[in-house]
């Protein structure tokens, strides 16, 4: 080959379908695949198919699909004058992959309803488990005399699980209100955060593997690792980030973090990341601004006392 490009000058002796096998070997695996060459008297060229989504016929550039969602694949047949009246049949089918070597696994049974006539395969969400796979369309024209024509093309598809749903609180807030007048701050994603791919709320979701981050909002965040301080705890007179000692990264890897308040002034905007992860490579992450306040209602103290008028006065 030359530039990957091998050309074959082959003469037929007659007319019929005529198949060429081409193979690769490494020394590690063998690859190989099948071309369908219509050999024909006819002068009408044979039509052509190509994915809506051209570098989706590359590996290099697959679809990427999530699997809670419907994955749309279309091809496009360009067909010539002197076939638009030739009775024509299109059939998909789909294979989970070795992306590596593109060799086939097993096929995707697909109802009739989804590999219907026609040049759009659509898959519902759910259909299809993480991994490789490859979509091929294949359209066939059978002229009253002469050999068939029979033309595919095949799309690249990566489905992956949704990501991480990480969120502080039911409904994934992105503010709270906290209020300074109690003891104790506590943070829980471990407890709220989901995993759509599970379809169940009421099991552990293997989210793990926690790392926070914090910084008042008109700070920059750093890598510095920080700590929340304990009661009591003498702050510096400079006081910044989230406890005394600058924006950065919280020191735990633990879903759930408690914290006195006294690591916060009151009104100021703190600002909380998390990001979880969970085997292989899945991630989600959450933020979250906290605004401190203090919503103590104000105690009077009530006394009286007697003067020589014999009048109560009272003093706050």
């Amino acid at each position: 080959p030359v530039n990957l490009t091998f050309s074959l000058s082959v003469q037929y002796g007659s007319s019929g379908p005529q198949y060429v096998s081409i193979q690769a070997i490494s020394a590690s695996e063998i690859v190989d695949t099948k071309l369908y060459i219509p050999v024909t008297f006819s002068t009408c060229p044979p039509p052509k198919i190509s994915m809506s989504n051209p570098s989706s016929q590359l590996t290099t550039y697959p679809i990427k699909a999530i699997t809670s969602e419907i994955i749309n694949i279309e091809a496009i047949l360009t067909v010539p004058d002197c076939l638009l009246s030739v009775p024509n049949e299109k059939l998909w089918t789909l294979y989970s992959i070795d992306l590596d070597t593109t060799q086939t696994l097993g096929p995707i049974s697909l109802s009739q309803e989804l590999s219907s006539k026609t040049l759009r395969l659509g898959l519902p969400a759910n259909f299809l488990s993480p991994g490789p796979y490859k979509a091929t369309c294949t359209a066939c024209f059978t002229p009253p005399q002469g050999v068939p024509y029979i033309v595919s093309e095949s799309a690249y598809i990566i489905v992956v699980p949704p990501p991480l749903l990480v969120q502080f609180d039911v409904g994934n807030p992105i503010s709270k209100t906290i209020d300074l007048s109690i003891n104790e701050i506590c943070l829980k994603p471990e407890v709220y955060s989901l995993d759509p791919a599970m379809n169940n709320v009421n099991v552990p979701q293997g989210i793990g593997s926690w790392i926070w981050y914090c910084r008042q909002v008109d700070e920059e965040l750093s890598g510095k690792l920080i700590l929340p301080k304990p009661p009591g705890y003498q702050y510096n007179a400079y006081y910044t980030g989230c406890f005394g000692d600058g924006p950065g990264v919280i020191d735990t890897n633990n879903g759930t973090l408690c914290f006195t308040t006294e690591n916060f002034r009151i009104n100021k905007t703190y600002e909380v990341t998390v990001i979880g992860s969970k085997p292989p490579k899945r991630i989600g992450k959450a933020t979250m601004q906290l605004l401190t306040t203090n919503e103590v209602a104000p105690i009077f103290t009530i006394r009286h006392v007697f003067d020589h008028w014999n009048k109560i006065n009272f003093f706050q």
